[in-house]
């Protein structure tokens, strides 16, 4: 690990990212833009990794100062991999660092990066910021490469409300727009319903977080989730309308799965069902 950089000086006895960032300042490292909030959920998953010599790729060099910070962090024991447009960024390269340089929207080269690195256990989006890169990169990093248990974090969302960045408010293809199907597809086991069929994305994304400017998808096996049943104890609900007004007609008529449907859906006859239900 190279060790010139002032801002790696002796750090803190536990892993920092803030006291990297004071040090950064301090001692005029490379520069770093993230926001606030980031460095928070950061603080809060990366912790687990420590130790365990994770492999990381941040798609977007740019300066080098996040590579830095992910050197700091994890002690210079994760092998690291980066991707950027600019030649320049070839200088970051260490011993546990590899620079890529290429176009995030070359599918092209960045399949031939994926074949290239294997596994991984943290990516970071911090790219073009363009909503098709994103999504693109997603698709082949997050399915290809990602371990079971791995981060898949995407910066910058806020571009998905640009229209500079072909972005807009609940503008089809942005990247904001395609994580929330991705909430779609998570629940496709509860569905019952073809146009949402169970997917990859069902089977392999385990949480998705949303924050401001920010989506990190959490990757493991997945499979649809088991009903728990504990207790012998109920209420008789064959029961519940037998002493109300109209009790035994709506005890027949509740096996009706258009009955239900309509309760469901009309204030009105919810309302009734609820004051049969509390005259009882």
């Amino acid at each position: 690990m190279v060790t010139s950089d002032p801002s790696l000086a002796p750090p803190a006895s536990a892993p920092s990212l803030r006291s990297f960032i004071q040090r950064n300042s301090e001692f005029g490292g490379r520069k770093l833009r993230k926001f606030a909030n980031y460095i928070d959920l950061y603080e809060r998953i990366f912790s687990q990794f420590v130790g365990r010599r994770p492999r990381i790729l941040e798609i977007g060099v740019q300066h080098g100062g996040s590579l830095r910070m992910w050197q700091d962090y994890f002690r210079g024991e994760a092998e690291i991999f980066g991707i950027d447009l600019l030649p320049e960024c070839k200088r970051f390269e260490e011993d546990n660092v590899q620079i890529f340089i290429g176009d995030q929207s070359d599918s092209k080269f960045i399949s031939d990066v994926s074949s290239r690195i294997g596994s991984l256990d943290i990516v970071i989006d911090d790219g073009s910021h363009v909503p098709r890169h994103q999504i693109a990169s997603f698709e082949q990093f997050f399915y290809n490469n990602l371990t079971e248990g791995g981060y898949y974090i995407v910066e910058d969302c806020n571009t998905s409300y640009w229209h500079h960045y072909g972005g807009g408010l609940k503008r089809k293809g942005t990247f904001i727009e395609f994580s929330k199907d991705l909430c779609d597809a998570v629940n496709a086991w509860h569905a019952g319903n073809k146009k949402l069929p169970v997917t990859n994305a069902t089977r392999w994304i385990k949480r998705i977080t949303f924050e401001s400017s920010l989506v990190v998808f959490e990757k493991q096996l997945m499979e649809a989730p088991p009903h728990i049943s504990s207790g012998n104890e109920e209420i008789d609900t064959q029961d519940i309308f037998a002493d109300a007004s109209y009790g035994h007609l709506l005890k027949y008529l509740r096996g009706f799965a258009p009955l239900r449907y309509a309760v469901r859906n009309n204030q009105f006859l919810w309302n009734l069902m609820r004051k049969n239900i509390e005259k009882k």
